[in-house]
């Protein structure tokens, strides 16, 4: 992400003023609320089946059996 974006360096004027956006916690965050590894970002099953993306469950199988081999 372009050090820019998060405010880094932090903006000395206007509605952002000093303000540097924690991008890594924010994504951690965001991935644990998805329901999706935060080392891997493959999502669970139960993500899957919420989306309605069944049909996907194998093959995340298949990717979260070869991340684990890859770590």
């Amino acid at each position: 992400m372009p050090r820019r974006i998060i405010g880094d360096p932090p903006l000395k004027e206007g509605n952002v003023k000093d303000i540097t956006v924690d991008y890594k916690t924010l994504s951690i965050e965001f991935l644990n609320e998805l329901g999706w590894d935060i080392q891997t970002t493959i999502p669970s099953d139960k993500s899957l089946r919420n989306l309605g993306m069944d049909f996907l469950l194998e093959d995340m199988s298949k990717l979260r059996s070869s991340a684990k081999l890859n770590h």
